[in-house]
């Protein structure tokens, strides 16, 4: 609490005692906030006595100036205590493109439908974005994450397959293990290492080198050139169904993947969090749920 308002209260309750009484402090804490506040202003506000108290000169003009700035603080602290109650103003998101259609894009519509007050920036972006720099309220991040003191909450997980276009698999003919793939022409998402871990059967796991004939940094145009039969590719599963059920792709090797890829949610260090990014957090876990 504010010097000054512990001086208000002083004068209106006509002693430390009393104020103390009604600001729920020791008179002790009191006294030390009033001998603070003398020795700040060069100045003795009150007399005081064993049976009562007045204000000097100093302290009759200093006071109508300590009343304005403790309705000055109070009103901030309303302010600031009803914005952390409603979700209001502007929620700046970045996120990967992986995770736009099915997780980012039916989060947003379902928040702004509950709160109409709130609006939305939303940046997608294989890149990840420095929330700090950039002035975003919330990351969702595709991967692991590197060591951070930002705060983190995990969403949940997604899978690697390797996918081509059906005339391309057609060409390729039966592929049983990884290492009849070694050969072929291989698009890379440049965010990704070129050696690959593969999962198979009975949890089997072993590497390959996968050289990108074209490396590129675009989910969106890594799923079009893969559909275009340029070459095979991981994608996450996630961004890959869609891709799947309408007939521009097929799995190879179906019974290997590319391990699980964990998705995380990150945002400010800060104790408190605001509102408009803790209802955020609250649709994101909704939505992942009705995917499970």
């Amino acid at each position: 609490m504010p010097r000054a308002a512990v001086f208000v209260e002083i004068v209106a309750s006509g002693s430390i005692t009393a104020a103390a009484k009604r600001l729920g402090l020791s008179k002790s804490v009191v006294s030390a906030h009033l001998k603070e506040l003398e020795e700040v202003c060069g100045a003795r506000l009150l007399e005081r006595s064993t049976r009562r108290q007045r204000l000097t000169e100093i302290g009759e003009r200093f006071l109508p100036r300590a009343r304005a700035m403790t309705e000055a603080w109070s009103e901030g602290l309303r302010d600031v205590r009803a914005a952390m109650g409603e979700p209001v103003g502007t929620l700046r998101v970045t996120a990967s493109s992986v995770v736009d259609a099915w997780l980012v894009t039916p989060a947003v519509a379902r928040m702004t439908a509950r709160y109409p007050r709130l609006s939305v920036r939303l940046d997608l972006s294989d890149s990840n974005r420095d929330l700090i720099e950039d002035e975003f309220d919330l990351a969702i991040r595709v991967g692991p994450l590197v060591d951070s003191d930002l705060r983190v909450r995990r969403l949940g997980v997604d899978r690697d397959v390797v996918v081509a276009s059906p005339e391309l698999a057609r060409r390729l003919g039966e592929i049983e293990r990884p290492e009849q793939l070694s050969d072929v022409p291989w698009v890379v998402h440049s965010q990704l290492p070129t050696r690959r871990r593969f999962v198979g059967p009975g949890d089997e796991r072993l590497e390959l080198e996968t050289p990108g004939k074209v490396v590129l940094n675009s989910s969106s145009s890594l799923v079009y050139l893969l559909s275009e039969g340029v070459g095979v590719g991981f994608v996450p599963w996630s961004l890959a169904w869609g891709e799947i059920e309408a007939g521009r792709l097929v799995r190879v090797i179906p019974g290997w993947h590319g391990g699980e890829v964990p998705i995380h949610a990150v945002w400010g260090s800060g104790k408190f969090v605001p509102p408009k990014t803790r209802v955020f957090l609250e649709v994101l876990v909704e939505v992942m749920r009705g995917r499970g």
